[in-house]
């Protein structure tokens, strides 16, 4: 709740208290001597003295005696007596207490007196009502009161008469009533409308008005009845109506149907029912059905059939596998064979097999870090130092620092720390950091 809404609830919360003070010093039983005891208050007080009274005994003629309160004491009685007579009395509050009284007596004529409120007060009696004739006099509400009332009413002619929102009205109409007719005037929307239509009602004939959605719109219905014949209208989904239909069934011969694009079918066949014979009618996609099935079965020898992604294959099966044996085979990527294997497996034994300096070093490296085992740092190159230094901070062993090398002569001027001291500064402090925390 905002600043103003607070004072505002605080003002009527005390205005409220107020009311209810009065109300129960006023102890006559009849509405004149309650106005007696009113006319007794200070002119602020009586006026709400007043509108209690007539609040509470349904007095209007007190009203005029309520001062500021007097429309607000016109407007709640004319709404809680239904009287239209009262509302023409109630001054600012006139046009919403005809719009109340309206909707409670069920009276459109009450509209023509509620001012601000008419348009407002016609649209809602005839979305209430399901009288559309009234839309006509809803002024800006009248294309959203047509809209609604051919909802309400199950009548889609009234949606010609909502401007801006025809193509809305119909499409919610449609989608309403499963009325596919109705999807013909949805415009930009005839298309997902006539999908949406034609799904629910289970109607496959549908389709056909589906647009660029026609081909997903019989590929569903060929899935949803397992009948190949909607396979044949899917358009650009046609190749994969059929591939999915042979899977499901095991029907090889629904891949013939497919034309030029039958290689894929058959390579989705193969690698589903893990039957690589089948590889040899794939055509254009023979290659890429040997590399799914020996990546699926982990059989290194099919990579032999991959011809120009014969590499590729094996590298991605020594990524699965875990088999450097492969590695060998992998031309370029042998160095990425080897390391990936070697630091998955920690076994530096195989960081030998790496082609450079600088390679073979980054695996020990790698290795002794994933292990916390430091002896490998030593084969470490140019990095021996940074790979101490992470085990160190990783295990807080400060015997860790003494492999480090010093900074010669050059420490002579204190100008510079060596490695060994930084690293055993750095450990001190992290471990006096960690005394601290812990106390």
């Amino acid at each position: 709740m905002n600043k103003r809404g607070l004072i505002a609830f605080v003002f009527m919360f005390f205005f409220l208290c107020n009311f209810i003070i009065i109300a129960q010093q006023i102890s006559a039983s009849s509405v004149s001597d309650e106005e007696k005891g009113c006319d007794a208050l200070k002119s602020t007080g009586a006026a709400k003295c007043y509108f209690v009274v007539a609040m509470n005994y349904k007095a209007s003629a007190l009203c005029a005696k309520s001062g500021k309160y007097a429309d607000l004491c016109y407007y709640g009685l004319g709404v809680d007596t239904k009287s239209s007579t009262l509302c023409a009395k109630a001054g600012k509050s006139s046009g919403i207490c005809y719009f109340d009284v309206a909707m409670l007596t069920n009276n459109s004529a009450s509209c023509d007196k509620a001012g601000e409120y008419k348009a407002l007060c016609y649209s809602t009696f005839a979305m209430k009502t399901k009288d559309y004739k009234l839309c006509a006099q809803s002024g800006n509400y009248s294309e959203q009161c047509y809209s609604s009332t051919a909802m309400n009413s199950n009548d889609s002619k009234l949606c010609d008469k909502t401007g801006a929102w025809k193509a809305d009205c119909y499409l919610n109409f449609a989608l309403k009533y499963n009325d596919s007719a109705a999807c013909a005037k949805t415009g930009y929307y005839q298309g997902t409308c006539s999908l949406s239509v034609a799904i629910k009602t289970n109607n496959s004939e549908i389709c056909a008005k589906a647009g660029t959605f026609k081909g997903w719109c019989y590929s569903n219905f060929a899935e949803k009845t397992n009948n190949p014949a909607f396979c044949a209208k899917a358009v650009e989904y046609k190749s994969l109506c059929y591939s999915n239909l042979a899977i499901k069934n095991k029907n090889i011969e629904l891949c013939n149907k497919m034309g030029a694009s039958k290689g894929g079918c058959y390579s989705n066949y193969a690698t589903d029912l893990n039957n690589s014979e089948l590889c040899e009618k794939a055509g254009n996609f023979k290659l890429n059905c040997y590399m799914g099935m020996a990546l699926k079965t982990d059989n290194a020898a099919l990579c032999e059939k991959t011809g120009e992604f014969k590499e590729e294959c094996y590298t991605s099966l020594s990524f699965t596998t875990g088999n450097p044996l492969v590695c060998n085979k992998t031309g370029d990527h042998s160095n990425l064979c080897y390391s990936n294997i070697a630091m998955n497996v920690n076994d530096p034994r195989l960081c030998a097999n790496l082609s450079t300096p600088d390679e073979v070093a980054n695996c020990y490296e790698g290795i002794a870090v994933n292990t916390n085992n430091a002896t490998l740092c030593e084969m470490a190159g140019e990095d021996k130092g940074l790979c101490y230094n992470t085990i160190v901070e990783s295990t807080n062993d400060a015997g860790l620092c003494e492999s480090l090398p010093g900074n010669g002569l050059s420490n002579l001027f204190g100008l510079f720390k060596s490695g060994r001291q930084k690293c055993i500064e750095g450990l001190n402090l992290d471990v006096s950091n960690g005394d601290n925390s812990t106390n």
